[in-house]
This record gives C-alpha cells, structure tokens and sequence, in this order.
C-alpha cells in the first residue's frame, strides 16, 4: 500500500503524444515557411538576372548605334548597320556589319549577329522594336530602341533614343 501513497512520477503516454504532436505540427510549418522562401528567392533571383541582362544588352546596342558609320537595313524589329571601322581603311567588312535581331517569338532572344555569327544577348524577349525618325536610311538621324524582359507580370521595358555621332 506503499505504492499506493507514493507520488508517480515521469510523463504518461497521452502527454508524450501530446508533445510530439505539436513538434511535429512546428516543424511541419517551418519546412513550409522554409520552401516559400527558397522559391519566392529564386523568383526574384530570375528576376534581377533578367533585369541585369536586358540592361547591359541595352547599354552594347546604344553605344554601339552611337558610333554606328552607315545604316544597312532599318525594320521594326531588326536593324543592321556598318559599326566601327575596326580597321580604319574607311570600307565595310563583314566583321564591322552588326544586326541586333527578334524573332517576334515571346520569351525569344535578343540576338547580335557579326560576320553571320549569331549571339543571344538578352533572353526571355517578349518585345524588341525599334523606330527611326525618317523612312530612308541616309536620313535617320535618330533610333528609338524599346526591349521588353521578363515573365507573366514581371515584364521590364527599357527604352531609349540614341543620336548616331557618325551620320
């Protein structure tokens, strides 16, 4: 009758259940809040990649349209043009003639070509267009550019109207 008096002491089983329960159920919402995170990260990290390539494919096309020497073909989605004079021998060669391209296809690329050789300097192009201040091609005097990047409803335009120093 000794047991009977004497206190017991330790957990009972509904009281470890209890316990594991609500660990489990925390450690269940922190792995949840965890891959929310790592996803909505790698979204913004796709993001700013696209962001920073269409900015730096935005910087070559200008300066290179800057210093353009002769305007080759002039289209709303395309334009080709004699750049520097690499040489200085004051004539075209295939590998001064640049072409900065789309193809019209969402999510396509931005592509640079030179001496056939096609490069894609922006992806994810959902628009590339390209408008100039006259219809002939002696007198163009300034070239708008408007790329737009991105996805769903993370589109970035970048815009901008260069002045050829060579025309």
């Amino acid at each position: 009758c000794k047991l009977l008096t004497m206190k017991q002491k330790g957990t009972t089983m509904i009281e470890l259940i209890i316990a594991l329960s609500i660990t489990a159920f925390v450690m269940i919402v922190l792995v949840y809040s965890y891959l929310a995170v790592v996803d909505v990260f790698g979204g913004e990290m796709n993001t700013s990649n696209i962001e920073i390539e269409s900015s730096r494919a935005m910087e070559v096309m200008s300066r290179e349209l800057r210093e353009l020497n002769e305007i080759q073909a002039a289209a709303s989605s395309s334009i080709s043009f004699w750049g520097k004079d690499l040489n200085m021998n004051g004539t075209k060669e295939a590998n001064e003639i640049i072409t900065y391209s789309w193809n019209g296809a969402s999510d396509g690329n931005l592509v640079r070509t030179v001496s056939g050789a096609q490069k894609p300097i922006a992806q994810h192009v959902n628009n590339f267009a390209v408008a100039y201040d006259n219809s002939t091609l002696t007198l163009i005097k300034k070239i708008d550019i408007k790329v737009v990047t991105g996805s769903g409803d993370r589109l970035s335009t970048k815009e901008s109207t260069i002045t050829p120093r060579n025309l």
